[in-house]
């Protein structure tokens, strides 16, 4: 393989990497963008494969100039580096964005009093509440 096509290589697994990195992190999003269904069930759908999807598309982008590489095996093993390296990358960002949650969720809760209404609702009755009572449109 030419140096300065390695080098490009590199500069682009680490590119991609970052922005996997970034993308996965997702600073603006939080926990009830991810929400399904009613509130009070608190089922969410964080699907990690978001955290694989730039690697394939940096795996598809080498299978294309597979003439830069000199042999099959050489793009295979390149290819297979750099997904999981782009890969790990993301799930990194996605753990630091579950702990930044986390964080804030202690911290709404040391700073929030707890709302002090005598009246207190049974959880089967949250859970068949209608939808118009939760919903703010």
């Amino acid at each position: 393989m030419d140096p300065i096509v390695a080098l490009g290589i590199v500069g682009g697994i680490l590119f991609a990497s970052w922005f996997n990195y970034i993308l996965n992190r997702a600073p603006g999003s939080d926990p009830d963008d991810f929400l399904i269904g009613p509130k009070a069930l608190e089922i969410r759908c964080d699907c990690f494969i978001n955290t694989m999807i730039v690697g394939g598309i940096v795996v598809l982008a080498m299978a294309i100039m597979s003439s830069a590489f000199a042999t099959r095996m050489e793009m295979y093993l390149v290819g297979l580096v750099a997904y999981i390296i782009i890969t790990l990358a993301g799930a990194y960002g996605r753990k630091k964005r579950h702990e930044d949650w986390r964080e804030l969720n202690g911290i709404l809760k040391r700073s929030v009093p707890q709302s002090r209404n005598p009246v207190r609702r049974d959880r089967l009755d949250m859970l068949f509440r209608d939808y118009d009572e939760e919903e703010d449109y």
